[in-house]
C-alpha cells in the first residue's frame, strides 16, 4: 500500500483526531485527510464530503489508488447536510474561510453537537470565528498553529459544552479578547509558531500605525483608527512579552 504523506497544515489537523474515532471530513478536496486517517489506523471509517462534484470525483480516485476503499466512502454534501446522527464521532472542517466555516455548523448544528469533537482550521475572520464557537456551546480542548508557505493556519479541536444553555447576545460587539484574539491555549502554551505569528504582526501593526501618523487629519474617525491600532500594538506586546 502507497503511504500517503500530508502536508504540514494537513498533517496538524489529523494529529488533532482521536485515536479510534470514526470520521467525517468537510469539504474533503482530495480526500487526503481521510485517506491519511484509516492508512494510520487512527480512525476505523472516514466519510469524505464535498460539495463540488470534481474534487469529490478526484477523492474518490485518490481513494481506490491508496487502496482505502473499504474505509472511506465519498458522499455529496452541502456542508453537514448528508451526515446523520451517529455516523461519526469526529467531524473536520478545514480549509475554508471562517463565515462559510460558521455557516456549515450553524446550519448543521443539531449533528455538530452530536459528535464526540471538531477539528477546525479557519482561514479568516478567526477572532469572529473563536467568539462564535463559544457564544453557540463549544470548549476549545486544543489548538496548534503551524507555518506554511509563508501563512499561518492557526487550527482547534472543540467539544460540546454539556452545560451550555444559550446563545449570549449581549458580548456581540465587545472588542475581542486575547483568548478570541490569538487564542487561549496557544496564549497559555507560549506555542512558538504563535510567537513567530505576534512578531509578524508586530511589524504589520507598527507600519499601519506609521502610515496613519504621516497621513493624520482631525477628523473623528482618524483618531478612532490610531488609537484601536495603538491598543492592537499593546495587546499584542502583553501577549508577546
Amino acid at each position: 500500500m502507497n503511504e500517503l504523506v500530508l502536508t504540514k497544515r494537513l498533517q496538524s489537523v489529523a494529529d488533532m483526531v482521536t485515536i479510534g474515532n470514526r470520521v467525517c471530513d468537510v469539504g474533503c478536496d482530495h480526500g487526503y485527510v481521510s485517506i491519511y486517517l484509516v492508512q494510520k489506523e487512527i480512525a476505523p471509517k472516514a466519510i469524505a464530503m464535498d460539495v463540488r462534484t470534481g474534487p469529490l470525483s478526484q477523492a474518490q480516485k485518490n481513494i481506490e489508488v491508496f487502496g482505502v476503499s473499504s474505509k472511506v466512502t465519498t458522499r455529496l454534501s452541502d456542508g453537514l447536510d448528508k451526515l446523520e446522527f451517529g455516523e461519526a464521532d469526529t467531524i473536520i472542517i478545514a480549509g475554508m474561510g471562517g463565515p462559510l466555516m460558521k455557516d456549515i455548523i450553524v446550519r448543521g448544528l443539531d449533528v455538530a453537537k452530536s459528535v464526540t469533537e471538531l477539528v477546525l482550521q479557519p482561514q479568516s475572520e478567526i477572532p469572529e470565528f473563536r467568539r462564535f464557537l463559544k457564544n453557540n456551546g463549544f470548549i476549545t480542548v486544543a489548538e496548534d498553529m503551524v507555518l506554511e508557505d509563508g501563512k499561518f493556519y492557526p487550527m482547534m479541536k472543540v467539544v460540546p459544552d454539556p452545560d451550555f444553555e444559550f446563545f449570549d447576545f449581549s458580548h456581540l460587539d465587545d472588542p475581542f479578547t486575547v483568548d478570541e484574539l490569538y487564542g487561549p491555549r496557544l496564549v497559555a502554551s507560549r506555542n512558538k509558531v504563535l510567537m513567530m505569528y505576534l512578531n509578524a504582526e508586530y511589524r504589520e501593526l507598527m507600519e499601519i500605525r506609521e502610515q496613519l501618523l504621516r497621513n493624520a487629519d482631525s477628523s473623528e474617525k482618524s483618531r478612532e483608527r490610531l488609537a484601536e491600532i495603538e491598543e492592537r500594538i499593546e495587546i499584542n506586546k502583553g501577549v508577546a512579552d
